[in-house]
């Protein structure tokens, strides 16, 4: 791989992501697939081209894709280096006041790319953080519908069927239920059956009953109790949620949304 590797990001999945440098110390994410199909390959450019036509202030960048031998690499620009992940594994709370301006960057992102593209892999890993701006990127978007994971994935999702902007709303519920209480979101399906217990948002201190209602309103088993989209969440807000205005991003097409065909 033509660039410095700063350190090794490994997730829940176990799946490998490099933060990197360029010649120009540009920082970097690169993502690691390893020994891809044939049309998992194609899936992979299709995708990738896709996510390359994006220009948001809360979207990484998506400069290539390297082939090296069986094993390809997903490279993304990011303009700062630290995701939450990191600073909650420094102890740190989370304040409402944090929790808003990463609500109103990340409904931002969706905003840009629903219906066309699903995130599908919303987490702390993959949300960058500029505390001095109160702005956050989104990274990663999911390129293959790989196996489900307890505390982000929507119910859908541990049923095998497809993921739909509804999914990414359950995610992200999954996302600020874990980043504002410190407790991973256990499989809800297995809530329902009895077999796991959900502790409700605001069981714990300090969450604003807004809030609360935001969230529990995502987790929603059925698709159709949740959020539809993100501009039912900014109506939810009541005008609180701050979007980037269009004439600072290019968003997805529908017409742009082709897979690459091989020669």
């Amino acid at each position: 791989m033509p660039y410095k590797i700063i350190k090794e990001i490994l997730d829940d999945d176990g799946d490998l992501t490099y933060l990197s440098k360029d010649s120009e110390e540009k920082d970097l994410v690169v993502r690691k697939f390893e020994a891809l199909e044939e049309t998992e390959i194609d899936i992979l450019l299709g995708r990738a081209s896709q996510l390359q036509q994006l220009i948001h202030p809360n979207i990484s960048q998506v400069r290539e894709v390297l082939a090296a031998g069986e094993d390809y690499y997903l490279v993304e620009e990011i303009p700062f280096t630290m995701n939450l992940q990191e600073y909650l594994d420094q102890k740190k709370k989370i304040t409402m006041t944090m929790a808003s301006w990463i609500r109103d960057s990340l409904l931002s992102a969706l905003s840009a790319v629903h219906p066309h593209i699903i995130h599908g892999e919303i987490r702390p890993e993959n949300v960058w953080i500029d505390l001095e701006n109160r702005t956050a990127v989104l990274s990663c978007f999911g390129i293959f519908e790989g196996a489900p994971v307890d505390h982000i994935s929507s119910p859908e999702h541990h049923q095998g069927y497809q993921l739909t902007e509804e999914s990414d709303i359950f995610s992200l519920g999954a996302f600020f239920y874990y980043i504002l209480t410190g407790i991973k979101l256990p499989n809800i399906l297995k809530v329902k059956q009895g077999e796991m217990s959900f502790m409700p948002p605001r069981d714990h201190a300090g969450l604003e009953p807004e809030w609360n209602k935001f969230i529990l309103q995502c987790l929603e088993i059925k698709k159709a109790k949740r959020f539809p989209d993100v501009k039912a969440i900014q109506t939810f807000f009541g005008g609180k949620v701050k979007m980037t205005p269009q004439s600072q991003q290019r968003r997805v097409s529908p017409e742009s949304i082709t897979r690459k065909q091989k020669d």
